[in-house]
């Protein structure tokens, strides 16, 4: 230290105090190459990090080959969202256990981490149908909604074969469908066949998942009322007998595309005698018998013959 006081520093006895305050900061580098172990989907939004080819980047050149990165077991970023996408950024906040090694190490210090990526691929997923019963009347469609007269009681859907939904993943709606359209009085398989998946945000998550869908013995389809119709009878004169003649042309009511032949049978007066009213002929029933339908379809229809007609 030069005093000047015109004496050449006579003037002053100049002592020194070593200064304690000051400090080297240690220099800030960036780490790249990192990168995010690969994984199916799990509801997070957390990726476990790995890099044998991490770089670090803003060393000195004096330390090159004294510093270099350590990612540590159980070192980990997170992504933006959870759903399932590939080169998915991954953000490493701070250090998050990322550390420098070597002999230079102590006077660098890790700001940031960039450039990592992960591939979310999707979980796999069975889905089944639990309990409740299925049933409708026949409509010839394996259709089942209660648009069509179905009733879907008790029925739900579980994850099945050791497989998950995943944080708060559920299932929001499914559809339903029988294996055929053929009538019968219980048993029948129903199948799943579509779901969706959501999670407690109202946010969709069926696209993470590949999905396997499983049906359950829980359906019946009651058969089908087959009205037959098209047909009257004749009014005739006494002949001792009961029977009776029909006029017209038989009509099947069955739904388009179902194999259903009709077989006639016979009709006959409720009475052999003329029946009075007032003191004037009157008409009386005239019933049915014997008709019966076959065909590819007809096991899933209840023929019912007309209850109406009368003659005198």
């Amino acid at each position: 230290v030069t005093v000047n006081d015109g004496n050449n520093g006579g003037n002053y006895i100049v002592s020194y105090i070593n200064n304690t305050t000051s400090r080297i900061d240690p220099l800030g580098v960036t780490v790249s190459g990192i990168t995010g172990v690969n994984r199916a989907y799990d509801g997070t939004t957390t990726v476990v990090l790995q890099g044998n080819g991490a770089t670090v980047s803003g060393v000195l050149s004096a330390d090159q080959n004294s510093v270099s990165v350590v990612i540590p077991s159980g070192a980990i970023g997170t992504m933006a969202d959870k759903h399932v996408g590939t080169g998915k950024s991954v953000t490493v906040t701070g250090t998050n256990g990322l550390t420098l090694t070597g002999a230079q190490s102590g006077n660098y210090a890790i700001t940031a981490a960039t450039g990592a990526t992960v591939d979310i691929t999707k979980a796999s997923l069975t889905l089944a149908l639990s309990g409740g019963t299925v049933s409708k009347t026949y409509d010839a469609s394996t259709v089942i909604d209660s648009a069509n007269g179905a009733t879907i009681s008790g029925v739900s859907v579980a994850a099945a074969n050791n497989t998950t939904l995943y944080s708060t993943d559920a299932v929001s709606g499914f559809t339903l469908a029988f294996d055929d359209k053929t009538a019968a009085l219980s048993g029948k398989l129903v199948n799943l066949t579509g779901v969706n998946l959501t999670d407690s945000s109202g946010q969709s998550v069926t696209g993470n998942y590949n999905i396997s869908l499983t049906g359950a013995n829980i359906g019946a389809i009651t058969k089908a009322d087959l009205l037959l119709s098209g047909l009257s009878a004749q009014d005739k004169v006494y002949d001792g007998g009961t029977t009776a003649t029909l006029s017209g042309s038989a009509v099947l009511s069955a739904f388009a595309g179902d194999k259903v032949t009709l077989a006639t049978g016979t009709a006959a007066f409720v009475s052999k005698d003329v029946s009075y009213a007032n003191g004037a002929v009157a008409s009386q029933a005239v019933t049915l018998s014997n008709y019966s339908i076959s065909g590819d379809d007809a096991a899933n229809y209840n023929l019912v013959v007309p209850t109406t007609l009368t003659a005198k």
